[in-house]
């Protein structure tokens, strides 16, 4: 159960015995998590490149004040939830991979630019 107390002063204390005007009790059980959609993407920026450029490294992910371990350039998608379901401040994840290819045919996914979870 979650007390919630309510009060028009900001120090609590409109109410009887200095205290709170108010209060409720909200159980557990009516509370809902809240569903959030967030996308990370890898990608190479070959603006301006002057010669063939290859997406390699690791990368870690921060949230809420927890972060990941690295995670290679090319995650799959059970390494993120895996990586992300490990922190305290993450119960429960899905997590989907785009691959973005190359726009040279002759490449096309071979060597892709990079991704998006």
């Amino acid at each position: 159960h979650y007390k919630i107390e309510y009060d028009e002063s900001s120090s609590f204390t409109g109410g009887g015995n200095n205290g709170p005007t108010g209060f409720i009790s909200l159980s557990s059980v009516k509370i809902t998590p809240v569903s959030d959609i967030q996308s990370v993407t890898v990608k190479i920026d070959s603006s301006g490149a002057k010669s063939a450029l290859y997406l390699s490294g690791s990368f870690s992910l921060e949230f809420d004040g927890q972060k990941t371990g690295q995670l290679p350039f090319n995650a799959s998608p059970l390494e993120m939830q895996a990586a992300l379901e490990e922190l305290c401040t993450i119960h429960e994840v899905q997590v989907a991979r785009t691959i973005h290819c190359s726009p040279y045919p002759e490449v096309g996914c071979m060597e892709p630019e990079g991704y998006t979870w």
